[in-house]
């Protein structure tokens, strides 16, 4: 599905089911803007979305371009707003398609890009629990940082991936168990 980057998004209303201290977030998406640019970040997917450390209304779990390199972050803050959002070692908005899967088992955070693990930060920290919504598109937490590009397959967990499996959603294989809270594949809408 394609977003615009000023008012497309999609908003699902907070749960217990979605308040995760352990967790796998995944999507697929393309982009070809410039957030360097833009001076504000492309929120692929998140719950609590970030900008403001107050308690509740921090990270639980997302993704995001980065607005300084146009790489991925991707994890959680805490309840005082510390991040812990391992980046990408390579820009992502170059039009193609990727993948990119995070993870966090409590000991742990992983970022996965396009099949392989990339990049990782051990913390034995804990996710904000809140009451925002999920958002595909955009800030969870208020109308900014939104992303322009095209979205699709978005799935979360309320565990760890293991690696396999990580690896595995990559390539279209999805461990649909009692695990997997959310998924919204987004295929077959509007595209650019």
């Amino acid at each position: 599905m394609y977003f615009n980057g000023t008012t497309d998004f999609i908003s699902v209303p907070s749960s217990a089911a979605l308040q995760l201290p352990i967790f796998t977030v995944s999507a697929k998406f393309r982009t070809t803007k410039d957030y360097t640019k833009s001076v504000i970040d492309g929120m692929i997917v998140n719950k609590g979305g970030t900008g403001g450390e107050a308690t509740g209304g921090n990270q639980n779990y997302g993704i995001r371009i980065f607005k300084e390199t146009n790489k991925i972050r991707a994890g959680f803050e805490t309840s005082t707003g510390t991040d812990y959002e391992p980046a990408s070692t390579v820009k992502v908005n170059d039009g193609k398609w990727h993948h990119v899967l995070c993870s966090f088992d409590g000991a742990k955070v992983r970022l996965y890009l396009d099949g392989a693990q990339n990049a990782s930060m051990v913390t034995n920290a804990k996710p904000e629990i809140n009451t925002q919504p999920l958002v595909i598109g955009r800030n969870s937490k208020d109308s900014t940082r939104w992303f322009q590009g095209a979205i699709e397959k978005v799935y979360i967990w309320n565990r760890r991936l293991s690696d396999a499996e990580a690896i595995g959603v990559n390539s279209n294989i999805i461990p649909r168990d009692a695990s997997l809270v959310y998924e919204n594949e987004l295929c077959g809408c509007k595209s650019p």
